[in-house]
């Protein structure tokens, strides 16, 4: 009886305006429709929560022997400092799990979080 094109708003306000009519008609045909339409909403909204798409996960790459960043992270840290400094500390990070065994859930942030800071000290004491 209802298309199947209808979207989820078009039910939503054609149920809302089959609510205002209910307490005048109270035939079965009414009844009836109004059941289908709370149905096919129902199902609208179902297969809409199963169909919601997925964020995609971008796979990680392998750097040095125990970093792993997605290409987008590799590419944000070179903007933000450039590429020879981007390898460098991602090289420090990849001795550094090496030596400690150390896993980090996000070397991303890892490297935002302290190897920034560690590369950024090292440099201070280089130029005295």
């Amino acid at each position: 009886m209802i298309g199947d094109t209808f979207t989820i708003e078009n039910l939503e306000r054609i149920l809302e305006a089959m609510n205002k009519i209910a307490p005048i008609d109270r035939s079965q045909y009414f009844e009836n429709y109004l059941s289908e339409v709370k149905e096919r909403l129902r199902c609208a909204k179902s297969l809409a929560e199963k169909s919601t798409p997925q964020p995609t996960t971008e796979d990680k790459n392998l750097y040095g022997v125990t970093v792993r960043l997605k290409k987008s992270e590799v590419q944000m840290l070179i903007d933000k400092h450039g590429k020879e400094v981007t390898y460098v500390m991602i090289n420090m990070l990849d001795n550094y799990k090496k030596r400690t065994n150390k896993e980090y859930n996000s070397d991303f942030h890892a490297i935002n979080y302290w190897v920034v800071a560690w590369y950024r000290d090292i440099e201070k004491q280089e130029m005295i």
